[in-house]
């Protein structure tokens, strides 16, 4: 059976293909650790924060019930008229995302990402490349996207003033070499989602770019030192693995 995707599991897949069957099938297996949960949060009020700077725009809500939300961002979108939407809904290919801005001038579209971090990084860049391919595929003109983060160099004044907490960077160009990656990601993604429990050790991809809520399950039957510890030796744990040595304690002095 076909599922629909998200951005958040089509990231989960690039990280570990386990990680997002894991989701799908045995979410009961997940362990939120606080940091995560302090990290979401945290992302919840930046984004609550960037829809303030931008007022006149149209929160579309219903998180919790995808169907409505996709009916609400068609009706929104229905006339040619100009607008500026927050977490609006939209699917194509089998993906379905919420975007953080979706503004809409003169019939050309600009998203919006907004991040909790200080910089722009790769995985930022996935995102957005998900989110336009989504977007190109509803049938939106999108002309270009931004990816707005923290300053660093801003100071709280206080009394709600948080003009001048982002930087909005355009990463239009950077993100137009991944969109032809984005069809390949969601094929792979259904496929593997239509078999059993991809076979996949521990390493450093547990943790990134984003720590794996099953990191705890994983690694329920893992040594007390596994070849996994290794500093920088992602490689040479693989090769360790291949000849069937999980535990450095069993590697030969050789």
């Amino acid at each position: 059976m076909r599922r629909t995707l998200s951005k958040s599991r089509l990231a989960a897949f690039r990280q570990c293909p386990k990680r997002l069957w894991l989701q799908a099938f045995r979410r009961d297996l997940a362990v939120i650790d606080p940091g995560a949960q302090a990290r979401f949060d945290a992302g919840h009020r930046v984004g609550e924060i960037a829809r303030a700077l931008r007022p006149g725009g149209t929160l579309v809500g219903h998180v919790d019930d995808p169907g409505r939300a996709l009916q609400d961002t068609r009706e929104l979108l229905a006339d040619s008229g100009d607008r500026l939407l927050f977490e609006p809904a939209l699917k194509a290919g089998g993906v379905l995302v919420r975007a953080d801005v979706l503004e809409r001038r003169d019939g050309r579209c600009r998203l919006v990402e907004v991040k909790s971090s200080t910089s722009v990084k790769p995985p930022h860049l996935e995102d957005v490349a998900i989110q336009s391919w989504v977007i190109r595929g509803s049938g939106l003109a999108l002309e270009s996207a931004t990816l707005a983060h923290v300053d660093s160099t801003f100071v709280y004044p206080g009394n709600g003033d948080y003009e001048g907490l982002f930087v909005e960077a355009d990463v239009t160009e950077d993100v137009r070499p991944i969109l032809e990656q984005v069809p390949h990601w969601v094929s792979e993604a259904q496929r593997m989602l239509g078999g059993g429990m991809p076979v996949r050790d521990i390493g450093a991809h547990c943790a990134q770019p984003y720590d794996c809520e099953f990191f705890a399950w994983c690694s329920r039957h893992e040594p007390e030192y596994p070849v996994s510890i290794l500093p920088r030796g992602g490689a040479l744990a693989a090769d360790l693995r291949a000849e069937g040595l999980r535990d450095l304690r069993e590697v030969p002095e050789a």
